[in-house]
């Protein structure tokens, strides 16, 4: 420090110390100013960018919406010119249909006046014969009139009901099956019964058809006829039997005695059936004199013809695994039989049970269970043949005793039996069917 100052500072009485004290205070001062200078700088800035964002986001919204305003015109101004166009077709057609309504009076005057006849040879909408055929089988609405199957299902689409052309009266369709369901004409085949008695039909069945001819229907005289012919038992033909009675379809139940399976007590007429079908064995279904022999042809061309064949082609695959794995038990099933009427000893009967037919059991109902697991019936969400195969199986495997009570799965196939054979149109036939062990 300089004389001169330390004179002065004399002179004033001020202490060098707190001089120096003072000088380094308001230097910190002076850097703390210049710190909050440069802070207020930078928020400056900050806020001036942020406000340059909030201009260009206004800017940008603005542009927007005369965008939107613009579009929105333009589709006003589409949708106003697509209503006059519209306009202009409507009033044409207007126009048009104006014209014609003279003869719409005089169709809807003929339609109104129209009645069905009681008896005819023909579809009185198509004009196409009846016949067999499955598009030309006549089908008979609640109101008595008739149509072919073609027609009836052309009118319904894909309703739930179909509109008599004839009355314009609305039923509603069964809800499995919907016009296959239609119940079709029964005159001819009533005609055919009483005209061909045969050696097997039993009273009850004579009974039933004179009761049938008392029935007095408004139907055309065409119909197929369905004759099935197999043994006094259920066997391969009970399921073709039961999906009659579900369809409600009549049919001729030629049973032939069971005598007739053993050498030696065939008889005449037995040889006879034999000799005129197709394969020398039954069942045979006769449908108007065409035959099909074979149970699983027989019950898969019924289930077409009647609606349980399956609801789509998956489902219709798997009614025939199934009935596939059925036989294949019955393979293993069979076996045990010709041992039986071989004659063979107990102990190679027994044999053959451990050996073939109890694995095929326990593989059968294992496999049964497993489709039941997943769904209510064996083929998919309804009820198919295959149910009906299957179920008139394990009725035979619970008469053999071959389903344990205290097997559970063995019982969980013996309840699934039981709800098939509750199912209405299968109950009293169960009920009042002739009571045979297979």
């Amino acid at each position: 420090m300089s004389a001169a100052l330390k004179t002065l500072l004399d002179t004033m009485n001020i202490d060098e110390t707190n001089l120096v004290q003072w000088i380094h205070s308001m230097q910190a001062k002076n850097e703390h100013l210049r710190d909050q200078v440069r802070f207020l700088e930078e928020e400056r800035m900050e806020n001036h960018q942020e406000i340059e964002h909030l201009r260009g986001t206004v800017v940008n919204l603005k542009s927007s919406n005369e965008m939107k305003d613009r579009m929105m015109q333009g589709w006003m101004n589409y949708v106003e010119n697509v209503k006059e166009k519209h306009q202009k077709k409507v009033t044409k057609m207007e126009e048009e249909l104006s014209g014609c309504d003279e003869e719409i009076a005089r169709l809807e005057a003929e339609v109104e006046a129209s009645q069905q006849p009681t008896t005819t040879s023909h579809c009185e909408i198509c004009l196409e014969k009846y016949s067999p055929h499955p598009d030309h089988v006549p089908k008979v609405l609640e109101c008595g009139h008739t149509m072919c199957h073609s027609c009836a299902v052309r009118i319904t689409g894909d309703r739930e009901y179909i509109a008599c052309p004839f009355d314009r009266i609305e039923f509603e369709l069964p809800e499995e099956g919907g016009v296959e369901m239609l119940p079709r004409n029964f005159a001819i085949m009533i005609n055919r019964f009483n005209a061909s008695r045969d050696l097997w039909r039993t009273e009850q069945q004579q009974q039933k058809i004179q009761e049938a001819v008392k029935i007095e229907v408004d139907l055309p005289a065409s119909m197929p006829v369905y004759t099935l012919t197999y043994f006094d038992a259920r066997g391969f033909a009970e399921a073709a039997r039961q999906l009659f009675h579900l369809s409600g379809t009549a049919f001729e139940d030629i049973r032939i005695p069971v005598d007739n399976l053993f050498p030696g007590k065939e008889s005449d007429e037995w040889l006879e059936i034999k000799k005129n079908s197709p394969f020398g064995k039954v069942p045979v279904l006769s449908v108007d004199g065409f035959q099909i022999p074979q149970s699983s042809a027989i019950c898969r061309y019924l289930a077409q013809k009647f609606g349980y064949a399956g609801k789509t082609p998956e489902e219709k695959a798997w009614a025939d695994a199934v009935v596939d794995q059925f036989k294949d038990f019955m393979d293993a099933f069979r076996a045990v039989l010709v041992a039986q009427r071989a004659g063979k000893s107990v102990e190679e009967i027994q044999k053959i049970r451990e050996d073939v037919f109890n694995p095929a059991k326990d593989n059968y109902f294992r496999i049964l269970n497993g489709i039941l697991e997943k769904r209510e019936f064996l083929a998919g969400e309804g009820l198919t043949w295959a149910d009906l195969v299957v179920a008139d199986n394990l009725y035979t495997m619970e008469r053999l005793k071959e389903l344990e009570s205290s097997n559970e799965e063995h019982q969980k196939l013996r309840r699934f039996q039981q709800k098939i054979y509750e199912l209405p149109g299968l109950k009293e036939h169960i009920a009042t069917r002739p009571d045979t062990e297979l």
